[in-house]
């Protein structure tokens, strides 16, 4: 049995989703691993993530290879919501490395479906951030399956009024 491009693209947009939740990110979650460090490097927690500048910004997305893809979003200033997957995954940790990027590792299972997510995130994140992603999704009896993304965002200005912040 052959596993769709739709089934794959589903479950990276579960797991993308869980990871743009609007619960409580600053409380703590009990999956939060105390990221392996090196030499300089800080350890995270979900309420330590960058705060993009309240106001409207622009999200260029190219995902494995494809066509760039634009949207356009209003935020309040809070952390990027990572506090569901957290809690969603055995092992989350995330932490700011030498050169200031920030780094998240997270492995996830639910039933016979596993991934593994690696992301690298940096800028000043008041007028622009850039990020890589790859995850690994395996589906027992199959062969896995891996994907990509780079976004890289900037600023815009202050929100349309018809925008609501992180609607």
């Amino acid at each position: 049995m052959r596993i769709s491009s739709l089934a794959i693209a589903a479950s990276l947009g579960a797991l993308a989703l869980s990871a743009c939740a609007k619960d409580d990110d600053t409380a703590n979650s009990t999956n939060v691993a105390v990221a392996p460090l090196g030499p300089g490097e800080v350890a995270l927690s979900p309420a330590d993530l960058p705060r993009p500048k309240a106001g409207y910004w622009e999200e260029v997305d190219t995902s494995g290879g494809a066509t760039p893809h634009a949207r356009h979003f209003c935020a309040s200033g809070k952390p990027f919501a990572v506090a569901r997957l957290a809690r969603a995954c055995g092992t989350f940790a995330v932490k700011r490395a030498v050169d200031g990027a920030i780094v998240m590792d997270a492995v996830c299972s639910k039933g016979v479906i596993s991934s593994a997510l690696h992301a690298t995130s940096r800028g000043d994140f008041t007028t622009s951030y850039e990020g890589d992603t790859t995850m690994t999704m395996t589906i027992a009896g199959h062969a896995s399956h891996g994907a990509t993304r780079h976004v890289v965002g900037r600023y815009l200005g202050a929100c349309p009024a018809a925008m609501t912040p992180d609607g």
